[in-house]
C-alpha cells in the first residue's frame, strides 16, 4: 500500500474571488455604501444553502467556501444569501483570508439575523479591516461593540486597536529614518531612510509610517509609493488606486506623484476591455509547439465566423514570459484569456490574472488551479474526473465492491491514485490491493503475485497447513522438494477486487495485461467463448473474473493491422478492458461527429486530437458568454458560471468551482477494436 500524501494547502483559496472594493474611511460611510433591503424567504435560495453546506462537510472548506459564496451570488437579497454570507464570511476568516471576510461582512445585512450575529459579523468585519490596515474604518466597527464582545474578544481587539495605532518597531523606525533625513537631507541619511524601507519595513511599518507622517513630511511621497507599490504587488489594485491616487493630490510636484500618475493611467487603461477581444497564451515553439498548434486549431475554427478577435502569443511554456504576456494582454483590452496548457506557466499565469480579475480559461492539468481565485476557470479532462467516471461505471455497470490499484512511481501515477483512492473511499468501494512499480519496469511478476497473495505465502493458512502436511507426511528430500513445487504452482490466486486500475501507458499496460494472466486473473469476462474453455481447462464452474480499468493514456494510435497497438500487444488480455477519454473521434455523439467532420474538412484531412477539441469547446464557451452581450471582465466571470454548451469533448459548462462540467467518453476494447459504451440512462 502507498502512503496518500497530504492535500495541497488551500489556504489560498478565494484570495482573488471578488474585485476588491476601495475600502470606506469610516463606519457611516461604509454603511451608506450597504444597498438596504429586506432579504426574502427563497426556497430555491435556501435549497442552494443547504446543499453549499453539505459540500463543505463533504469535500471541505476550499469547495465548500466556494459553494457558499456562489450562493450569495446567484441569489441576492435573500436570507439564503445571508446565511451563505455569513457562514463564508466565518470560514474565510478563520482561514486568514481577511480581504475576503471584510467584503462577505460588508454585505451582511443589520436585520438579517438576531443582535448576536450581527455583533459577531461586526467584530469579525473590524478585525479584517484592521489586518488589511484600514485603521479608521476598524476603529469605527469596534470600539461601538467592545461593551458587547466577550472578554476574549474584546480583549483581542483592544490589543489589535492597541498595535495597530502603534505601529510596531519596524514602523517607529522608519519615521525616525525619515525624520532624519528630512531634518539633514544628505545622501548618508537618504540611504539609511531607503535601506529601512526596502530591507527592514514590512506591510505594517510602511502602512504605519504613512499614516504617522502625513502629507505635508519631506519623505511623506516615497513612503506613500512604496505602499502603494506593496499593494500593487500582492494584488489589492484598489488599495493601490488608493495610495496613488492621494499621492497625486497630495504630492503632485513630487517625482513620485508623477510615477503615481503614470501607473494610474496604466491602471485605468487595463480597466478598459474590449468585448471582441480573446487573448490567446499556448507554446507554438520549442518541444511544445504541437499541443500548442492543436489547441490553436480547435480554437480557431470554434470562433470561424463569430466577429471575435484573437490575439495569440507564444509563451514558449515559460512561467515569467507568461506573467508579462497575461499584463500584455490585459493592457491590449481582452476580456478573456485562453490558456496556458502546461503546469507553472498555468500557475504564473492565474495568479495575474486573479490580481488583474480578467477570466482565465486554462486547459491545464495542475493541481487546483481554479482555487487560486474567482476569475479562473478551466477546461481540461483531470485526474478526478476521470477516476471519478470509473467508478460511476464500475458501480453501477460492473457492479463492483471492491477494487485494487497497480500503478507506476512517477508523478502521474500517484495522482492518478491519490485521486481513485479518494473518489472509490466517497463511493464506498474498498480498495484490497495497491502495487507501486518502477516508470522503467518491464516485468511484473513479482508486483502481480503480491496483489494476488502469491507473493508471500507463508502469510497464507492454506500454505502453512498444506506446507505441514507435506513436511509430517513426506520423508525424503526429492520428494519434499517436488511436492513443494506443486504445491506452489497450484496455490489459488487471492482475487478479492472486481476491478483493477492501472494508470499508466498503453505501452506499460500491453505488458502488464499477460502478467495478470500468468497469475491466473482472468480478465476478459465479455468474451464468452474464452470463459468456457477455460472452465472446460480448470473443470471450474465458478471463478472470479476482473475488469481492468484505465485513464485516458491507453488511447493508442492504429497498427499495421488496422486495430489500436494496445489491442495489437496485449491481444485477448486487454480484450473487455474499460477506460475513459475527453475525447473519441468514432463517437456517435451528434457534436462530435459534427466538429470532427468540420476539423477535417479544414485543415487537409488531419485528424482532431483531445486538445483540438478542448479547443474548440474553450471557443465555444467564451462565444457562448460573450454572445450575452457583456461588456466587462467581471459580467463575464458571472456569464461563464451560467453557461451552457454542447461541446466536441462532452463540454456542457462550469460547476461553483469552476472546473468544466462533462460527459466523458466510455471506451471498451473488443476484439475489433475499441468502441464506445453508455453508461444506463444516457442517450
Amino acid at each position: 500500500m502507498f502512503a496518500k500524501r497530504p492535500l495541497c494547502c488551500l489556504v489560498c483559496l478565494v484570495a482573488g474571488v471578488l474585485c476588491l472594493l476601495a475600502c470606506p474611511k469610516s463606519l457611516p460611510a461604509a454603511l451608506r455604501m450597504q444597498e438596504k433591503y429586506q432579504p426574502v424567504d427563497d426556497r430555491d435560495a435556501q435549497a442552494a444553502f443547504e446543499q453549499a453546506m453539505g459540500i463543505l462537510e463533504a469535500q471541505g472548506a476550499g469547495p465548500g467556501l466556494t459553494a457558499l459564496f456562489e450562493v450569495a451570488e446567484r441569489y441576492p437579497k435573500t436570507l439564503g444569501a445571508q446565511r451563505a454570507l455569513w457562514e463564508a464570511g466565518r470560514l474565510a476568516y478563520a482561514r486568514g483570508d481577511y480581504a475576503l471576510t471584510r467584503q462577505l461582512m460588508s454585505r451582511f445585512m443589520p436585520g438579517a439575523a438576531n443582535a448576536e450575529r450581527e455583533i459577531e459579523a461586526r467584530r469579525l468585519w473590524g478585525m479584517s479591516a484592521l489586518h488589511l490596515y484600514a485603521l479608521e474604518e476598524a476603529q469605527a466597527l469596534l470600539r461601538p461593540i467592545l461593551s458587547k464582545l466577550s472578554a476574549e474578544h474584546r480583549a483581542e481587539a483592544e490589543n489589535a486597536l492597541a498595535r495597530a495605532n502603534a505601529g510596531g518597531n519596524a514602523g517607529d523606525a522608519l519615521v525616525l529614518a525619515a525624520d532624519a533625513w528630512a531634518k539633514a537631507p544628505a545622501e548618508q541619511t537618504y540611504q539609511a531612510l531607503l535601506e529601512e524601507l526596502e530591507l527592514r519595513a514590512d506591510m505594517e511599518a510602511v502602512w504605519h509610517a504613512s499614516a504617522k507622517l502625513g502629507p505635508g513630511h519631506a519623505a511623506w511621497p516615497l513612503i506613500q509609493w512604496k505602499l502603494g507599490k506593496l499593494f500593487w504587488h500582492i494584488g489589492e489594485r484598489n488599495k493601490a488606486k488608493e495610495c496613488f491616487s492621494l499621492l497625486v493630490q497630495k504630492a503632485s510636484s513630487s517625482p513620485f506623484a508623477q510615477q503615481a500618475q503614470a501607473l494610474l493611467a496604466r491602471m485605468e487603461h487595463m480597466e478598459q476591455t474590449n468585448p471582441k477581444r480573446i487573448g490567446v497564451l499556448l507554446p507554438l515553439s520549442g518541444r511544445f509547439r504541437a499541443l500548442g498548434e492543436d489547441v490553436r486549431r480547435g480554437l480557431e475554427l470554434a470562433l470561424k465566423g463569430s466577429g471575435l478577435e484573437l490575439v495569440v502569443l507564444d509563451n514558449q511554456g515559460d512561467a515569467v514570459l507568461t506573467g508579462q504576456q497575461v499584463e500584455q494582454l490585459v493592457e491590449a483590452q481582452a476580456i478573456a484569456i485562453i490558456g496556458p496548457l502546461l503546469g507553472d506557466d498555468s500557475r504564473r499565469a492565474a495568479q495575474v490574472a486573479e490580481s488583474l480579475q480578467v477570466p482565465l480559461l486554462t486547459l491545464s492539468r495542475a493541481d487546483n488551479i481554479t482555487l487560486l481565485g474567482g476569475y479562473i476557470f478551466r477546461n481540461m479532462l483531470t485526474a478526478k474526473a476521470q477516476v471519478r467516471a470509473l467508478l460511476e461505471w464500475s458501480r453501477h455497470e460492473r457492479g463492483a465492491k471492491s477494487a485494487a490499484v497497480l500503478f507506476p512511481g512517477i508523478p502521474f501515477g500517484e495522482e492518478m491514485v491519490e485521486a481513485f483512492w479518494e473518489e472509490a473511499l466517497k463511493a464506498g468501494i474498498p480498495i484490497q490491493g495497491a502495487e507501486r512499480y518502477a516508470f522503467d519496469q518491464t516485468t511484473f511478476s513479482d508486483e502481480v503475485k503480491r496483489l494476488v497473495g502469491r507473493y508471500f505465502l507463508e502469510e497464507r493458512h492454506d500454505y502453512i497447513s498444506e506446507s505441514t502436511r507435506i513436511r509430517q507426511s513426506t520423508t525424503d528430500d526429492f520428494g519434499r522438494r517436488k511436492a513443494f513445487e506443486k504445491l506452489r504452482s497450484q496455490l489459488p490466486p487471492i482475487v478479492d477486487f472486481d476491478v483493477l486500475f492501472i494508470p499508466d501507458s498503453w505501452q506499460r499496460v500491453g505488458l502488464i495485461a499477460p502478467a495478470l494472466a500468468v497469475e491466473d486473473i482472468i480478465t476478459n469476462a465479455c468474451d464468452t467463448k474464452d470463459l468456457e474453455r477455460i472452465r472446460k481447462t480448470t473443470k471450474r464452474r465458478d471463478f472470479k473474473t476482473v475488469t481492468l480499468l484505465g485513464p485516458s493514456t491507453w488511447a493508442s494510435p492504429y497498427g499495421s493491422s488496422g486495430q489500436p497497438l494496445l489491442l495489437e500487444r496485449g491481444g485477448k488480455f486487454v480484450m473487455c478492458s474499460i477506460y475513459v477519454d475527453g475525447f473519441f473521434e468514432s463517437s456517435q455523439r451528434k457534436a462530435t461527429r459534427v466538429f470532427s467532420k468540420a476539423y477535417r474538412d479544414s485543415y487537409e484531412g488531419k485528424a482532431p486530437s483531445l486538445l483540438s477539441a478542448m479547443g474548440f469547446d474553450s471557443g465555444l464557451l467564451l462565444k457562448a458568454a460573450l454572445a450575452t452581450g457583456v461588456q466587462t471582465r467581471e459580467a463575464l466571470r458571472r456569464a461563464l458560471m451560467d453557461v451552457k454548451v454542447d461541446g466536441a469533448a462532452g463540454t456542457k459548462g462550469f460547476d461553483a468551482q469552476r472546473e468544466a462540467k462533462r460527459e466523458l467518453f466510455f471506451l471498451q476494447i473488443g476484439p475489433k477494436g475499441v468502441y464506445e459504451i453508455q453508461m444506463k440512462g444516457e442517450s
